[in-house]
């Protein structure tokens, strides 16, 4: 989970020679290596939880931010949502501080109830959804009032036209309607939106001759765009796409595998983590329940030591 593409920030000889010897973990990179290796049924056994939680503590900046590595680099909400994921899937938070975390999000709060990628920037739709997963999955969410989180709403609900933009007077883009979306279902406020319309404009970017989702209609479509279309578009309930753990960003038979995977971890150590009980919403809730009695989990042979998306395979 190490990453070699960096802008040293020394001339010094010794510690360039260390640093090319060496790989040093990203934080991006480290959020996706285990999320794919969730989503593929791995048991994690082989990662040191410790170790890698400690690297995300030690990219924790003062004001409660996160650089991506160890390095020095930009610090801003995306990094704070890696860290976010990276603690609550090896449900391990060690020596990251939640609490300055929580400060820098709330500080990030702009005047229209948008979250800004940086302290004093400009609320976009990207980085309110990183705001929001990351207050969720530490499992400080409620620590925001009720007032606040119905802007936040109203916020997220005027981005849309047919599809989502990610700011005021900016056109729409496929990829918004993930994180506008996602956004949403965390603050059980997607049922607020225009499926139809979201919809049309989402299946508008379609390539019909090679296939995959573009960010404009006459686009050339993406990976990137394709994928977080089909978020979308299973958020409102699209016929045969799986259901999306919206603050994790991957299937929701993904996230049974990883509850699985904690409970695991708990029985072992004869404790819980601190956040047991994360509050996930009652729109997450209701795609869990309906991920438990479909096919992900459809074995009913299954041991206690075995997980469901393996028994699913």
């Amino acid at each position: 989970m190490g990453c070699r593409a960096m802008v040293p920030l020394t001339e010094d000889a010794d510690v360039l020679a260390c640093m090319r010897k060496y790989q040093w973990g990203h934080l991006a990179m480290t959020y996706t290596s285990i999320a794919v290796l969730v989503t593929l049924g791995d048991d994690l056994a082989r990662l040191d939880r410790k170790s890698i939680v400690d690297g995300v503590a030690a990219v924790q900046r003062p004001e409660g931010s996160f650089s991506a590595c160890i390095d020095g680099s930009e610090d801003d909400m995306r990094f704070v949502y890696c860290a976010a994921t990276i603690c609550h899937m090896l449900d391990y938070w060690g020596d990251v501080d939640k609490e300055a975390m929580f400060q820098f999000i709330a500080k990030s709060l702009r005047y229209d109830y948008g979250f800004s990628q940086e302290l004093e920037g400009e609320a976009h739709g990207g980085t309110t959804f990183c705001a929001l997963a990351a207050l969720q999955l530490s499992g400080q969410l409620h620590r925001l009032d009720a007032a606040t989180v119905e802007r936040i709403k109203r916020w997220l609900i005027f981005r849309q036209m047919d599809g989502f933009q990610g700011r005021p007077n900016k056109p729409v883009d496929t990829c918004y309607s993930f994180w506008i979306g996602a956004s949403l279902c965390i603050l059980d406020g997607f049922e607020l939106t225009d499926y139809a319309k979201n919809r049309e404009y989402i299946l508008s970017t379609q390539d019909t001759l090679v296939g995959g989702f573009a960010k404009w209609p006459q686009a050339t479509p993406d990976p990137f765009h394709t994928y977080l279309g089909l978020c979308g578009l299973a958020f409102t309930g699209e016929p045969g796409l799986s259901a999306v753990m919206p603050s994790l960003n991957m299937s929701m038979a993904a996230y049974v595998h990883l509850q699985h995977l904690h409970e695991v971890w708990r029985a072992k150590s004869k404790e819980g983590s601190e956040d047991n009980d994360l509050a996930i919403s009652s729109a997450v809730q209701h795609q869990l329940k309906l991920t438990k009695d479909g096919e992900a989990i459809a074995t009913t042979t299954a041991t206690t030591s075995t997980s469901p998306l393996i028994s699913a395979q």
